[in-house]
């Protein structure tokens, strides 16, 4: 799927779209990006979501008042991904997670299965195959389902 670096002017009350691999600027003219590298797709609906909340945003006028700011379509932005995940896979490539987490700072921790796994490392199994590691044994019992010791 194509991807698109999302963009956001709280002055304007729109919302922009730049080729990520040949635009280099960011944040220019009251533009502010929202997010990198977001499916075409999966934007325009975060567009149509925000049209339907923020009825303003259709109407495009000049005002730092009337519309949403960006921080406020930043958060908005990442509830609309944290409802929209795609379904759990056993793998997902290095980009893909980057992505994810893109929508969070630096400073964000992160829990794995509500805190009962503890990360241990990340480790190269192959040319393009990395693994997390958890201190606890991670496995798949015979009906497919994931489980843990330890």
């Amino acid at each position: 799927m194509p991807k698109t670096r999302l963009e956001y002017s709280q002055m304007q009350g729109s919302f922009h779209f730049d080729d990520t691999a040949k635009q280099k600027n960011r944040d220019t003219n009251t533009y502010y990006t929202i997010s990198e590298g977001v499916e075409w797709d999966l934007s325009r609906n975060f567009i149509e979501a925000m049209f339907k909340k923020y009825p303003s945003l259709k109407n495009g006028a000049l005002s730092w008042t009337k519309h949403p700011s960006v921080e406020d379509i930043k958060k908005e932005f990442g509830l609309f991904m944290l409802d929209n995940q795609s379904p759990i896979e056993d793998r997902i490539t290095v980009g893909r997670l980057r992505e994810e987490l893109s929508l969070f700072s630096d400073d964000c921790e992160i829990i794995f299965s509500d805190g009962g796994l503890y990360f241990q490392r990340a480790k190269r199994r192959g040319d393009n195959l990395v693994q997390i590691e958890f201190s606890q044994n991670v496995y798949r019992d015979k009906e497919g389902k994931f489980n843990f010791e330890g």
